[in-house]
């Protein structure tokens, strides 16, 4: 008998609820509603949709997704280099009472990656600090990433899943002594592959360090001219001279991911 009365209470008091939230999702009082209902039962409700007991994103602060130690003794252990023309060097030393990555060619041509897995969806940013000490002998190149003079001192890559297996889409950010910020290429051979300078000639800064910041959605978007929907697959860095039969060097000093969404 006692569990009947229970019962019908609990079947009146919920039918008279319903009737109420009913009256205030008509009169567009319906958040404030559900806060009194929250309040009455106990029950965390947050206006933005979002349960108030859980954590809240900040989506305006950057979070670290990975951030390579460069004090690390196996830190080019990570790494996979694949060869172009010849093999450039690469190994850690120390500049400046710190350690570094250096990179340097001598007519050879071959590139470090780091794998790895980025959802695109989060915003990743691609920050790095690099210093260019030698660039390449290419003052007469006709065009950005021309065949015949397609060396830098410098390059700092992103590797995205492409749309087909073993297929990439490719941003290189560039370090140029000729070509301007901003200037932007594809090569004609690689349709999947683009380049995009981020500085010119030698730094400003008197020790030669700059820091960078990429939004790699955005530079996504803009130089393949649709929206981002790959992940970030990989990392990497290079330097190289083949091309030009001269020399290159150039040093990474810190080199992190961030993302703004999760």
């Amino acid at each position: 008998m006692k569990s009947f009365f229970k019962f019908l209470f609990m079947a009146v008091f919920f039918g008279l609820l319903g009737a109420w939230l009913f009256m205030k999702l008509q009169s567009g009082e319906w958040d404030g509603a559900l806060s009194e209902v929250s309040r009455v039962l106990r029950i965390p409700f947050s206006a933005s949709g979002k349960n108030a007991g859980s954590s809240q994103e900040n989506w305006d602060q950057p979070q670290v997704f990975k951030e390579f130690d460069f004090k690390d003794p196996d830190f080019l252990k990570a790494w996979k280099e694949h060869s172009f023309a010849g093999n450039s060097t690469y190994e850690m030393s120390a500049l400046e009472g710190q350690s570094v990555l250096k990179a340097a060619s001598q007519a050879t041509s071959s590139a470090i990656f780091h794998e790895l897995q980025a959802d695109i969806g989060m915003r990743p940013l691609l920050i790095w600090e690099w210093k260019v000490a030698q660039f390449p002998a290419k003052e007469k190149a006709p065009a950005l990433a021309d065949r015949e003079f397609n060396d830098f001192a410098a390059r700092l890559y992103a590797v995205f899943k492409g749309d087909m297996p073993f297929r990439y889409d490719v941003i290189q950010y560039v370090w140029d002594e000729r070509f301007a910020e901003g200037d932007s290429a594809d090569y004609s051979a690689l349709h999947n592959v683009r380049v995009l300078v981020i500085q010119q000639g030698p730094s400003k800064d008197p020790a030669g360090w700059v820091a960078e910041r990429r939004d790699l959605a955005r530079d996504y978007e803009l130089l393949f001219g649709k929206k981002a929907n790959r992940n970030l697959m990989a990392v990497g860095f290079m330097s190289d001279s083949d091309n030009t039969k001269s020399g290159s060097e150039a040093y990474l000093k810190t080199l992190r991911i961030e993302i703004l969404q999760s």
